[in-house]
């Protein structure tokens, strides 16, 4: 396979990531959410033990930045449903007192 079409399938691959990392993260349990981080980390540690790629602070960051944005997106998805929630019950709320 060429270099371009490797570079078209990773960032498919990535793009699938994302979106389904903002999608689990939304989830009323809050374990979908770490799918992803805990595929990235098991990923680098597959690629570093057993792949032979050299434990280097690039290679680190390429795993590192990926890792971080998916903490970051489960976060926020956990403060959207949280903020979801309280809508909903002071909807609720404002029903009940009419």
């Amino acid at each position: 396979m060429s270099k371009i079409v490797i570079t078209i399938i990773v960032m498919a691959v990535i793009v699938l990531f994302m979106v389904a990392q903002s999608v689990l993260s939304k989830f009323e349990s809050w374990a979908w959410g770490l799918i992803i981080p805990i595929i990235i980390i098991l990923f680098a540690v597959f690629i570093f033990s057993f792949a032979g790629l050299n434990f280097g602070f690039r290679n680190f960051l390429g795993f590192a930045i990926p890792f971080g944005w998916s903490l970051e997106e489960w976060n926020k998805g956990r403060k959207k449903l949280k903020e979801q929630k309280e809508r909903e019950i002071e909807i609720m709320k404002a029903k009940d007192l009419e």
